[in-house]
C-alpha cells in the first residue's frame, strides 16, 4: 500500500476515534459568561439633505475603539452526540472611546461643523450552533442581531443625535470546559450595521444616512449550570 494512502487512512481513523469521544451533552444547559478583549466600530454619515434637497455637506468617517465588558446568558441543547444548538443574549455596558468627525462643505471643502461621537452600549441576540470536537471542546458559530447605542456632542457643545444603529452579527468561537462547570472561551465577531435615515436634532430640516460596521475580539470565562 502506498505510504501516502497509509497516512491518510491513519489520520481518518484517528479523527474518527476522536469524534467518537465527543459528547455534545457536556455542553447542554444554561450558562453565564463574561469576556473582554477589543471592540471597533466604523461609523459613516452620508447623503445630507436639507428639506429634501442636497445640502452640499460631507462628513469624515469615525472609527471608535475600546475595551468591552461583554456579559452573556445562554442556553444550549444537544441535537445528537456531536451537534448543539443554542441562543445567547449579550450586553456590553462599556462604551467606546470618543472620535471627532469633521463636517465639510462638499464644494469648497471648508469646515462647517463637527460631531464628537462615541458608542455607549452594545446588545446582541444570537443563534449559536456548535460542534463538539471532544468531551471538553466545542467550536461554535453565531448568527445574531445587534443594537448599538451612540451619543454625540456638536462643536458648539449642544447634544448631537443620540440614536441606535442595528444590524447583523456573524461570529466564530471555541469553548473549552475546565471542569464540570467552569469554561474558557475565545471568539471573533463581525458586525454589519444597516443604513438608517436620521433627522438632525439641531436642525430639524437636515437629514442624513448613518451606517457602519465593526468587530469584536473576545476571550473570557463562564459557568455552565
Amino acid at each position: 500500500m502506498d505510504n501516502h494512502l497509509k497516512i491518510v487512512i491513519a489520520l481518518l481513523i484517528t479523527c474518527s476515534a476522536q469524534l467518537a469521544k465527543a459528547d455534545a451533552k457536556n455542553f447542554e444547559g444554561f450558562s453565564a459568561q463574561a469576556g473582554t478583549g477589543y471592540q471597533s466600530y466604523s461609523l459613516e454619515s452620508s447623503n445630507y439633505l436639507n428639506n429634501g434637497t442636497d445640502a452640499n455637506l460631507k462628513a469624515e468617517g469615525a472609527t471608535l475603539g475600546g475595551v468591552p465588558a461583554m456579559l452573556a446568558l445562554a442556553y444550549s441543547a444537544a441535537i445528537n452526540e456531536s451537534w448543539t444548538l443554542g441562543a445567547a443574549l449579550e450586553h456590553n455596558p462599556l462604551g467606546s472611546g470618543k472620535k471627532t468627525s469633521i463636517i465639510r462643505n462638499s464644494n469648497s471643502n471648508a469646515e462647517v461643523g463637527s460631531n464628537t461621537i462615541k458608542t455607549t452600549s452594545h446588545t446582541a441576540l444570537s443563534l449559536v450552533p456548535g460542534f463538539a470536537i471532544d468531551k471538553e471542546t466545542l467550536v461554535y458559530a453565531k448568527l445574531g442581531y445587534v443594537w448599538l447605542r451612540t451619543k454625540g456632542v456638536l462643536n458648539d457643545g449642544s447634544p448631537a443625535d443620540n440614536d441606535s444603529l442595528s444590524g447583523y452579527q456573524l461570529g466564530l468561537g471555541v469553548k473549552k470546559m475546565l471542569d464540570a462547570n467552569f469554561f474558557g472561551f475565545a471568539e471573533a465577531n463581525y458586525i454589519d450595521l444597516q443604513s438608517k435615515n436620521v433627522r438632525s436634532a439641531s436642525t430639524q430640516t437636515l437629514t442624513y444616512k448613518e451606517s457602519g460596521s465593526g468587530y469584536t475580539l473576545l476571550f473570557g470565562m463562564g459557568y455552565q449550570f
